[in-house]
């Protein structure tokens, strides 16, 4: 898996998954484009309506330390930045797409108020060194509220493990 950061936006790939995002400025969000083995192309236009992204956070190695959580809020003001360091504050979820990496030597897990409402009871994912969550909706995505439902959560419990995360939406 490779992420490249810089001026024009981020890429994400991986063997049967790509992302591609790409900005154009600061403020605008030129194409985002996720393709699936399952279920062919979903392509995103820039934008904050259905079928459009317009900003996204990426992070090609995220170190977990034990004990000590990564909690990535996406309404925060000032929490979290795109690829070019302009401040992410969403309001819906199109994507995310989160994995532990296959150098990990033991398991992390992914939980948080984010991945509660979209699917809809206390959510906890444990990931095996390089294994993957993702979860994709081509339409309105998921609603993101400031007061709960911004969090993701990735926890390790043994030495400093390793994931790449990727989320975008509007």
């Amino acid at each position: 898996m490779s992420t490249t950061l810089g001026s024009q936006g981020a890429i994400f790939n991986q063997a049967q998954d790509v992302v591609t995002l790409v900005q154009s400025n600061p403020t605008a969000l030129a194409a985002a484009q996720a393709m699936l083995q399952l279920g062919g192309a979903i392509k995103y236009t820039a934008g904050s309506s259905a079928g459009q992204v317009n900003t996204a956070y990426s992070v090609a190695a995220l170190a977990v330390v034990a004990g000590a959580p990564q909690s990535l809020k996406f309404v925060t003001a000032g929490a979290l930045v795109d690829a070019l360091n302009n401040v992410i504050n969403l309001a819906n979820v199109k994507f995310i797409v989160i994995q532990a990496a296959v150098t990990n030597t033991a398991n992390v897990v992914i939980s948080g108020d984010l991945l509660n409402s979209i699917f809809g009871s206390t959510f906890s994912l444990t990931l095996a060194p390089g294994a993957m969550l993702k979860v994709i909706d081509p339409g309105t995505g998921w609603t993101v509220t400031g007061s709960a439902a911004d969090t993701i959560t990735i926890t390790s419990a043994s030495v400093t493990q390793t994931v790449a995360v990727l989320v975008g939406g509007c």
